[in-house]
């Protein structure tokens, strides 16, 4: 199972992700905390998070959390929904993502992204597949 060093090292050394500044919050078996700042390259038109970015915060937070598991080593989107309920306007951005069940070789994760008011601004399910030390067996 990843800790939140290895966690952080994932997010700081991947190109897309990091050029988003997240940190990793809090971590255990089946969970993870992120939380990143809204700064302007994060925003869109009207001074609110865009969507991708919304989008690409839920799915690291799945991810991630997907790990979270003895044995993973890697992991794989299937799966990602996500439902917009307001606009993010402000800052700092949280996401918590906890694993519903996890198999040999799929994971199913509950995302939740709440702006620096404490408001929930999207909801998101997802499925992962995982990529075990053992090769899944």
């Amino acid at each position: 199972m990843i800790d939140v060093e290895m966690a952080q090292a994932i997010v700081d050394n991947d190109a897309y992700l990091s050029r988003f500044g997240i940190s990793v919050t809090a971590l255990e078996k089946g969970y993870v905390s992120l939380k990143v700042e809204l700064g302007d390259g994060l925003k869109r038109f009207g001074g609110m998070m865009n969507g991708g970015a919304v989008c690409s915060l839920m799915d690291a937070a799945g991810g991630i959390s997907a790990m979270c598991d003895d044995g993973v080593v890697n992991e794989f989107t299937v799966n990602l929904n996500v439902n917009f309920l307001r606009p993010v306007s402000t800052g700092p951005v949280s996401v918590e993502s906890r694993v519903l069940r996890s198999g040999k070789n799929v994971a199913f994760c509950d995302i939740r992204l709440v702006d620096g008011d404490g408001k929930l601004c999207a909801t998101g399910t997802g499925v992962w597949f995982l990529v075990r030390e053992d090769g899944g067996r």
